[in-house]
């Protein structure tokens, strides 16, 4: 009887053993087993990362605020919410002024609440114009009809929306991680994940984003596909399809793995999968895709491996280390002060 249970124990024992080995060589075998395989998509503007509220605050100015919002929304207070009034403004006065760009792509884009973009915000996001050419013509345009604004204020405060939100450096200062989905992230890529960043971005702002997030996202993703780079833009089929041709030309070890989306929009969602599907199915590889809302993102992963059960609620949503959006503000100051040097020799060699 002793002989027997010694002997069953040494049975499991070994069977343990050996699968560990078999999964340590899987591992190792090109560093992602085929069973994890996986094409991990995020979106970036409020998934990866959110606009800080105290600082477009700060770019509007308070008190413009506040004598917006006693003066012209007054009006409004029983329809509309004043961050929606005030959104709605401004989508509405853009919407009056014509893009400076020449034979852009003429397809609509979609603002997050599902109406389309004003076309001089689409050009930018797709590539067709500058954040200065649209700067100067919404400038200039603004100067030009008065009549647009209720109020000094009102006026004050569009613009300082629109600075907020075509100035690439402005921009990205008030950009702050989602700490959530930022691991998830990272943890997806550590576990051998294909993860690709999918974003509606202006070109300038790629830039800058790179500079501050240098050490929280950018060593953790594998691809970036912006609308700036001429892929078309979310929800069209164009940018979808230029992904899925990637991953098979570049990363063919992941031409048979499942594709996941995170993204805060549902018709980008939507788009996703009505692109990707008919791939899919053409390929005959049966490949599936599956979306989430970044709010669902934590569930969502665990549901579908993306996450083990070894990793708690509190470890996705530990504080990010923020070294390097100092260091991005310490850049920032440090091209202001370039910028005043400049602009005081550019005034004294006028004489």
């Amino acid at each position: 009887m002793i002989r027997s249970k010694a002997f069953s124990i040494g049975l499991f024992l070994s069977i343990g053993i050996l699968h560990s080995i078999t999964a340590f060589v899987a591992t190792h075998d090109g560093g992602v087993t085929p069973a994890r395989r996986k094409v991990v998509l995020f979106d970036l503007g409020y998934t990866v990362v959110t606009p800080n509220t105290s600082s477009a605050i700060s770019n509007l100015g308070f008190g413009n605020l506040m004598r917006c919002y006693f003066g012209d929304f007054k009006k409004q207070i029983f329809r509309t919410k004043f961050k929606t009034y005030l959104q709605n403004f401004m989508m509405e006065t853009l919407t009056k002024i014509p893009s400076p760009a020449i034979n852009a792509d003429p397809t609509p884009m979609l603002a997050p609440n599902g109406k389309p973009l004003p076309t001089i915000f689409k050009d930018l996001m797709i590539g067709a114009i500058t954040s200065q050419q649209a700067l100067a013509q919404i400038n200039a345009y603004t100067e030009l009809h008065p009549e647009w604004f209720g109020s000094d204020a009102q006026k004050k405060v569009f613009l300082g929306m629109v600075k907020f939100a075509y100035n690439p450096e402005t921009f990205t200062e008030s950009l702050q991680l989602n700490p959530a989905c930022t691991h998830l992230l990272q943890h997806c890529s550590q576990q051998g994940c294909l993860c690709i960043v999918v974003s509606n971005w202006a070109r300038e702002c790629v830039t800058e984003f790179k500079q501050k997030f240098y050490l929280s996202v950018n060593p953790y993703v594998h691809e970036w596909v912006f609308s700036c780079d001429g892929h078309g833009a979310k929800p069209c089929a164009s940018i979808y399809e230029y992904c899925y041709q990637l991953v098979q030309n570049k990363y063919p070890e992941f031409s048979t793995a499942d594709w996941y989306f995170f993204d805060d929009q549902e018709e980008n969602r939507i788009g996703a999968k009505d692109a990707l599907r008919p791939l899919f199915e053409a390929s005959g590889k049966m490949q599936q895709i599956h979306c989430a809302h970044p709010d669902k993102a934590e569930p969502f992963a665990r549901k579908h491996g993306l996450i083990g059960n070894n990793i708690t609620r509190r470890m996705l949503r530990t504080n990010i280390n923020q070294d390097e959006q100092i260091a991005y503000k310490h850049e920032l100051e440090k091209r202001n002060i370039y910028r005043t040097q400049q602009a005081e020799t550019d005034f004294l060699t006028t004489f």
